[in-house]
């Protein structure tokens, strides 16, 4: 695949490149699973998300399998997970 078609998908995609979902965890505590594809965003925009979802009583990063912020790689497309708690 060339790189004009990688950037030509990449820019396809910008209208949902980070989106949140409610999820449960295994305590049984709500919070939510920040989505952000890594061919148009960074790690800066799933903390701007979830900043977004909790406010100003700010948010605990959980650490998921596979899916936190750390496991964010360079390259061209993918997804990568921020699982987070809201603060009271």
């Amino acid at each position: 695949m060339s790189m004009r078609y990688v950037v030509v998908a990449c820019l396809a995609m910008l209208a949902g490149c980070t989106t949140a979902q409610d999820i449960y965890f295994p305590d049984g505590t709500r919070g939510h699973r920040v989505s952000c594809d890594t061919c148009v965003t960074g790690p800066a925009d799933c903390y701007q998300k979830a900043g977004e979802l909790c406010g100003a009583n700010g948010y605990t990063i959980i650490n998921m399998p596979g899916g936190t912020i750390s496991s964010y790689s360079s390259g061209y497309g993918g997804t990568r997970d921020l699982f987070i708690k809201c603060k009271d």
